[in-house]
């Protein structure tokens, strides 16, 4: 199954979405347990996260224009197929500083690990709730938490450092 990569930007924040065999990825971090289905069509759709559950409405509204109603807040999506002509700031090509930001805004519901653990790659570090769903933030690399910078229940925006992680150097 060849990588389907799209450019999502919700009310101005950007997200690309890769759809692959292995499942879907939002800004490089898998999406894990996430299931989108159509109850009926005129744009009522569940989401389904573990077993969290969510009625969205989407509405198309111009050529790549969405408009989408969660829980009684509507929101403005555009999305573009990403087909490689813009050079994309993606996380997965960037060498990774050992800096865990959060992907979007949202609140940390759990944290897996505190300062001086030590984590694997793709080992679960934080567990993020944005609009009812859950995302697991993992490590990009084996390392050492070295500090905490926030703690549960706190509200972080798109790129607010969460943790930082001691890398060893190549």
């Amino acid at each position: 199954m060849p990588t389907n990569r799209y450019i999502v930007t919700i009310d101005q924040e950007e997200y690309v979405v890769e759809i692959k065999e292995e499942g879907i990825f939002i800004n490089g971090i898998l999406a894990e347990d996430s299931f989108l289905s159509a109850l009926n069509d005129q744009g009522l759709y569940l989401i389904q996260s573990g077993i969290q559950k969510e009625e969205i409405h989407i509405q198309h509204e111009s050529q790549n224009a969405y408009g989408i109603t969660v829980d009684g807040h509507h929101l403005s999506a555009q999305i573009e197929r990403d087909t490689g002509r813009k050079k994309r700031d993606n996380a997965r090509n960037k060498v990774h500083t050992g800096d865990i930001v959060a992907p979007m805004p949202a609140v940390i519901v759990d944290l897996l690990v505190e300062a001086g653990s030590v984590v694997n790659q793709g080992e679960t570090l934080l567990v993020l709730e944005a609009m009812k769903m859950q995302m697991k933030i993992k490590a990009p690399a084996d390392g050492t938490v070295i500090k905490l910078e926030k703690e549960i229940g706190e509200r972080v925006e798109k790129g607010d450092s969460i943790l930082k992680l001691d890398l060893p150097k190549d």
